[in-house]
């Protein structure tokens, strides 16, 4: 579902991480958007089979670490959702993506950020995006 999730009052983010701003982008698009298109599903059908397995995987894995119950853990979802992309930036210059979007030449990296974003408002969901410098 996603690689860290963390959760605030109001919101629940579901945070994808990949190493650089080039070819990998699309493999990482492409887990948001089964992601979100997985938890929509799941949100729409009764019993929430999918959610139990993952926290009953997370439960079993960290024992030490998973100190709340399933239906708490369902309350996450009760939240808007918010999904970011987060990619570690290994460009020599650390160019900030957002001042410096046109120094960044993947344009298969550039249509996969479009075409995510465009998916993730069919689902109704946010998506952010995180530059993590070097």
């Amino acid at each position: 579902m996603c690689d860290v999730l963390f959760t605030s009052e109001e919101t629940t983010y579901l945070i994808h991480v990949k190493k650089g701003f080039d070819n990998s982008m699309r493999e990482l698009t492409n887990q948001i958007t089964l992601s979100a298109r997985r938890l929509t599903t799941e949100l729409k059908s009764e019993g929430s089979e999918y959610l139990n397995k993952l926290w009953e995987s997370y439960s079993e894995k960290y024992p030490d670490k998973s100190k709340i119950g399933f239906d708490e853990f369902l309350t996450f979802f009760d939240k808007k959702i918010v999904y970011v992309l987060a990619f570690i930036s290994q460009r020599v210059d650390n160019a900030n993506i957002i001042d410096s979007f046109d120094r960044y030449r993947s344009n298969i990296a550039k249509y996969s950020l479009l075409e995510c974003g465009i998916d993730l408002q069919e689902y109704r969901y946010e998506l952010n995006i995180c530059q993590i410098m070097k």
